[in-house]
């Protein structure tokens, strides 16, 4: 074969491989964008429906307590929420179905102070209601001489009814209370404190196998399937230091990547779409910058 032919032969194998590439790429984006704004457009459906659900409904309640959820790992959650009055670490002790994932831990606390600490009278009243707050009485005392026992105390019962909603940012909750004094009547109370933590155990250490494709970035950019392992990861969605394995019909390369950042993280239904970026050699030595998008086992 002439020299010119290989030229042409070898320039026609590189418009190829770029042509590849840019297909491969463009089939890769137009997906990522046709999923986020599926996403979008169904978020923005569910969005607007509670929205209405929300317009129907006045503000009834003005005692609602607002937190912001942290992120942290469950043995400093235990750490951080135990006293010397509550052990949490024993409800998760007495859970009888162990979870394979405890998600959030929460604790309320608060003081409800009574309408009147101290009540002084010259003679007894005829009725007196000790209440915590106005309609909420926990006990009362009555004095009718004509009886033969003119002295009569009652004591009722409380019952305590614990709202909370949770998401993974924050968290929002109601303390409300029954007295069995006036029944069926729940009176808001105040929250003096409200903490909300979501468990999160992420290994710093720990091998990751996956697959995915790599542009090798030099003069001669070229498309290969690879094989990759990642073993430090500082948080969920970001990777750091890992080895690769990339091939195709005509070459092999081996790199190691520096980093790696899961962007599946805020596509809802690619959940786990990572990119690593990183260098290696191919089988004659020679260096390419390699650029992956994959997923893992």
């Amino acid at each position: 074969m002439q020299p010119e032919n290989l030229t042409r032969c070898f320039f026609k194998m590189k418009i190829g491989t770029k042509q590849k590439i840019v297909i491969v790429f463009s089939a890769v984006l137009l997906l990522v964008l046709g999923a986020w704004f599926g996403s979008y457009v169904t978020t923005f459906i569910k969005d607007r429906e509670i929205e209405e659900i929300l317009g129907i409904n006045e503000t009834l309640h003005k005692e609602i307590a607002l937190t912001k959820t942290r992120t942290t790992s469950l043995s400093k959650s235990l750490k951080n929420l135990t006293d010397e009055n509550t052990q949490l670490v024993d409800l998760v002790t007495e859970l009888r179905d162990r979870p394979a994932k405890i998600q959030y831990v929460t604790r309320v606390e608060t003081v409800v102070v009574p309408v009147e600490t101290e009540k002084a009278f010259s003679e007894p009243p005829k009725e007196y209601l000790f209440e915590l707050k106005p309609n909420l009485s926990v006990a009362r005392f009555s004095y009718d001489k004509e009886l033969q026992e003119p002295y009569r105390f009652e004591t009722y019962s409380l019952s305590f009814r614990n709202s909370i909603v949770v998401s993974k940012k924050s968290a929002t909750a109601l303390l409300q209370i029954s007295s069995s004094g006036n029944p069926g009547q729940f009176i808001d109370i105040p929250i003096d404190e409200l903490s909300v933590d979501f468990v999160e155990e992420q290994k710093l250490f720990e091998p990751n196998i996956g697959v995915g494709m790599t542009v090798a970035a030099s003069p001669s950019p070229d498309l290969l399937g690879s094989v990759f392992i990642s073993f430090i990861h500082p948080t969920k969605n970001i990777d750091v230091a890992g080895l690769r394995i990339a091939a195709n019909g005509s070459t092999a390369h081996f790199s190691f990547d520096a980093v790696g950042y899961n962007i599946g993280h805020h596509i809802p239904i690619f959940t786990d779409l990572w990119v690593h970026a990183g260098v290696g050699v191919d089988i004659y030595a020679h260096p390419h910058g390699h650029v992956s998008l994959g997923t893992k086992f």
